[in-house]
Order: C-alpha cells, then structure tokens, then sequence
C-alpha cells in the first residue's frame, strides 16, 4: 500500500511540476519570476505538516438519482480547517482505488465565497455519475459492499491573508 501511495504521490508531483514551469514571451523558462513569487506568500510542506493545517476525511458513499434520472455515485468528505487563519481556496485530489489499482482520479477544487473559518469543519458531498468512470469500474462503484478505497491527497490551500501552501510530493 505504501508503494502504491509513493508512486501516486510521485505522479501527482510530476504533473504539478509540469503546470508550474512558464514561459516568458520569448519562449525561455522565467525561473527568476518563479522564484521570486514563492519566496514569500507560498510555502511547501510535507503532507505530514499540511495535516497541521486542514484534514479532508472520508466519510462513506452512496448511490443516488438526479432529477434527469440519472445514476451517480455521493461521496461524502469533511473537510475541516484546523489553522488560525480562514480559507479562501483548498483543492485536494480524491483517488479511488481497488485491489491496490488506481481506478479514478478526481481534482476537488473548492473556492469558498466566503472564506473558511478557522476551526471550521465542512460536508462535501461529490457527484460522479457513472459516465465518468470506466466501464470496466462501474460495478465497483455501483456495489457499496465492495472493497473500495478512498482516499484525498491535499495539493494545496490558500487563506485568505493571501499565505499559500501547496504539499510537496
């Protein structure tokens, strides 16, 4: 299991390296412009640390039916800000796994109206209609007895002090 979680993690770093690189108008890297927008306001720590800050906590799922008569998973998450500060963004990515496979990938960014309190603790509640996961997978998803695991990999938070931090993977 932890094999399987270190080489998701590796992936995960992998692709946010890949969206984090610009380029200038001339097409070279800007590592200086990089460089200078983390030193203050961005931080990375270990997912180990970001626990310090906020907990995604999975909580069960279900199987429901949309007005269109549409079957789709519920999963439920609590999110809960354990900081001193409010948050005004957090995004996480939830992995569905079983029998040691990743079998869906979802990105939950949540960018709140209002910030989260400090001390705070939310329900979310994730659709994923049954369209969205490959076929092959639909039964694991559509039979609740099944061994599925869930899990949510934080990526990064922002309060609304403007300070973020990402997890470094």
């Amino acid at each position: 299991m932890k094999l399987l979680i270190s080489l998701f993690l590796s992936f995960i770093f992998a692709t946010n390296m890949a969206f984090a690189v610009e380029k200038n108008s001339k097409g070279k890297l800007s590592q200086i412009e990089q460089v200078d927008k983390k030193s203050q306001n961005v931080q990375d720590i270990s997912f180990g640390a970001f626990q310090d800050y906020v907990v995604v906590s999975f909580e069960g799922r279900d199987i429901a039916v949309d007005d269109n008569n549409q079957a789709y998973v519920l999963v439920k998450f609590i999110v809960e800000n354990k900081s001193d500060k409010p948050i005004k963004f957090f995004q996480w990515l939830s992995v569905y796994t079983y029998e040691k496979q990743i079998i869906h990938l979802q990105s939950v960014p949540l960018n709140f109206e209002e910030s989260m309190a400090a001390g705070d603790k939310i329900n979310i509640n994730l659709r994923i209609p049954f369209n969205k996961v490959a076929g092959e997978y639909r039964s694991l998803f559509s039979n609740l007895q099944e061994n599925l695991m869930i899990y949510a990999v934080p990526e990064k938070v922002v309060f609304a002090d403007g300070q973020q931090i990402n997890v470094a993977h």
